[in-house]
């Protein structure tokens, strides 16, 4: 869906994605107001395929050495440059390739290299990379620092921190998740991952289930707008 972006918002000359299983500890605007230039996104080394994930015929097909390749999890979009520049058929069919591992992500690479701003990995920090050590030395002490304090907390792979609590970097998801109403029902369907019922709480009144708890964001009192899509 993502690259469908700058088609359906055609009115936005810029938009920021971030995925779901991320927690934020800092104001992303600052992630909106950076200027682009005439680059097509702003986007994180992804410090995982620099220190060895994925194989080098996935490069060889990307035709990008791994250092430059970025995660896309939380990623800025100069929509204007991307209607001027890509249509999202290109963009689609090359998500649809069969040779490529990482779809939508890959098909970001393939179609910005050479046109992307790298902002700092604080501002997309892998919370479960081991493979950090083997980056070069550059990437590998910017992950550093951004583990040490991290703007966006990004929980790459199958495993989320609402299944395994201890999980690294977890706490800075139960921080907030301590905060909300929700708690409880996250606390239960951990005891019990197979139910899709979840008990209702005294001061919730919209959600009973999982599958219902975005809608009650948009009855947050800390937001001034929020989008569903």
């Amino acid at each position: 869906s993502r690259l469908l972006i700058p088609e359906i918002f055609e009115t936005y000359e810029k938009v920021v994605w971030i995925d779901v299983d991320t927690v934020s500890n800092h104001d992303i605007a600052e992630l909106y107001y950076m200027d682009l230039g005439d680059h097509l996104i702003a986007a994180a080394h992804d410090i995982g395929m620099a220190g060895g994930d994925g194989s080098e015929e996935m490069f060889k097909l990307l035709r990008m050495h791994r250092n430059d390749y970025v995660n896309t999890g939380v990623l800025v979009m100069n929509c204007k440059q991307f209607r001027a520049q890509l249509t999202s058929a290109e963009l689609l069919n090359t998500a649809a390739r069969s040779d490529f591992d990482n779809m939508d992500q890959d098909a970001l690479n393939f179609h910005c290299k050479g046109k992307i701003q790298y902002f700092d990995m604080k501002w997309n920090t892998n919370a479960t990379n081991v493979n950090s050590g083997q980056a070069n030395a550059i990437l590998a002490e910017e992950y550093r620092h951004a583990v040490a304090n991290p703007y966006v907390v990004h929980y790459i792979g199958p495993v989320k921190p609402w299944q395994s609590p201890n999980m690294p970097m977890a706490r800075y998801f139960w921080k907030y998740a301590a905060e909300t109403e929700y708690y409880d029902a996250i606390i239960q369907k951990i005891k019990n991952p197979e139910s899709t019922q979840i008990q209702k709480m005294p001061d919730a009144t919209l959600v009973t289930t999982f599958d219902s708890l975005s809608k009650n964001i948009l009855y947050g009192k800390r937001w001034k707008r929020v989008i569903v899509w």
